[in-house]
């Protein structure tokens, strides 16, 4: 995955006390996210309507929670890397739909999702806190909810 040059600035002082926050709060998403997506319930629903109760739950939460929701997330990470402002839906969103293509049985994967995640609790983490260098926490965040967190 590819997301330009990203030009960080300076970095500021505040950089070292709130990195190992934003690093633990996405264990606290990472944790359930994880072990959600890998449990499978013993649901005895045939294949084919497990895939439209899980997909008409995915279109619910992009209804909700906005487009950004599908997909591996790559265009939301470009788009927050390029100052776009987060929103905790799109948060929510995005671990919810995480978790439900996860017990469809048919997911694509985890990394792009989880570097989502991280990416979104980075910034939302720098909003908050009023972090000067959103985009350096947007990093961290992503470094902080890999797929092995």
């Amino acid at each position: 995955m590819f997301f330009g040059a990203i030009h960080l600035g300076g970095v500021p002082w505040n950089f070292l006390f709130w990195s190992p926050f934003i690093g633990i709060a996405c264990a606290f998403v990472a944790w359930p996210l994880l072990g959600l997506a890998r449990w499978k319930a013993p649901l005895r629903v045939p294949w084919y309507l497990r895939a439209v109760l899980i997909g008409f739950a995915v279109a619910g939460l992009a209804y909700f929670c906005g487009p950004e929701v599908l997909g591996g997330g790559i265009y939301t990470i470009q788009g927050l890397l390029q100052d776009s402002t987060p929103e905790w839906k799109s948060l929510a969103g995005r671990f919810f739909a995480s978790i439900f293509c996860g017990w469809s049985g048919y997911s694509g994967g985890m990394l792009a999702p989880s570097l989502t995640l991280g990416a979104l609790v980075g910034a939302l983490g720098a909003k908050i806190f009023a972090i000067a260098s959103m985009k350096l926490m947007i990093l961290i965040g992503m470094a902080g909810l890999d797929r092995k967190s």
